[in-house]
């Protein structure tokens, strides 16, 4: 089985309230099909958690345009069972070489990145780029295009990182150039889990991804009713065909009085 690197530009920001949903997501702040015991794990990277705040000092000198794209997020990851084999100190190295990539493509204009190890993916990081150039005039501008325009330069950038990573990893290889396949959409994912969308539309591999998300919040709730029920003393068989609907059931008072 071929390793592949994982470079994914994401959405275009353009309106500050995709700041707060960026970072409700990669903080945790918002219901997500994450293993929430893990998420402890999680670390800022580069930034704080103040990201809308650091954009609009960051741009307080710069006169936005019509249509002006705020920022893009990247998605950076490796194939999933290749992470899984992964020692940890080699964990880490994987880590450390993703933000010296993003530090030497992006350098100040890097605002923020997170290092997630909660999700399916057991590791992947989240940055943020908010593209601050100067014109010709020497007026402070916002230009996503010098980074990402057209699918040459977004092929451009999957040999660039591909070629960064295989310094330390001379195993991953590069995903296949001029591909029409599009990277792993994990809202869609979501969307299956949570109902929002056709599972018959999926393919075999989200369904997979979902079923496996679907495991791990199945395993949370026993343990939380688990510890629950230890907490307040109550009987496993007074819980395993409880219905909360059924009138006739009296109610369990002791820890109400």
């Amino acid at each position: 089985m071929k390793n592949y690197v994982v470079f994914t530009v994401g959405e275009k920001f353009k309106d500050l309230s995709q700041f707060t949903t960026f970072r409700q997501h990669v903080l945790r702040e918002i219901e997500c099909p994450c293993d929430l015991s893990l998420t402890h794990l999680n670390k800022i990277l580069i930034g704080d958690v103040d990201i809308k705040e650091d954009f609009l000092n960051y741009t307080k000198d710069v006169h936005f345009r019509k249509k002006n794209v705020f920022a893009r997020d990247l998605l950076l990851s490796t194939s999933h069972d290749y992470m899984l084999q992964l020692s940890e100190s080699k964990k880490q190295l994987w880590i450390d070489h993703n933000i010296e990539f993003l530090k030497e493509s992006f350098g100040e204009h890097l605002r923020f990145a997170i290092v997630h190890k909660d999700e399916v993916q057991p590791l992947h990081i989240h940055a943020l780029i908010v593209p601050k150039f100067t014109n010709s005039k020497g007026e402070p501008i916002l230009s996503i295009s010098r980074y990402f325009d057209g699918r040459k330069m977004l092929s451009d950038w999957q040999t660039r990182y591909y070629e960064h990573m295989i310094k330390e990893f001379p195993d991953l290889k590069r995903g296949i150039i001029k591909s029409s396949a599009k990277a792993e959409d994990i809202r869609k994912i979501y969307g299956i889990i949570n109902g929002e969308a056709e599972a018959t539309e999926a393919t075999r591999e989200e369904l997979i991804k979902a079923n496996g998300i679907l495991k791990v919040r199945v395993n949370q709730l026993e343990k939380q009713v688990e510890t629950l029920a230890k907490k307040l003393e109550i009987k496993p068989e007074l819980t395993q065909n409880y219905n909360p609907f059924d009138l006739s059931i009296k109610p369990i008072t002791k820890f109400l009085e």
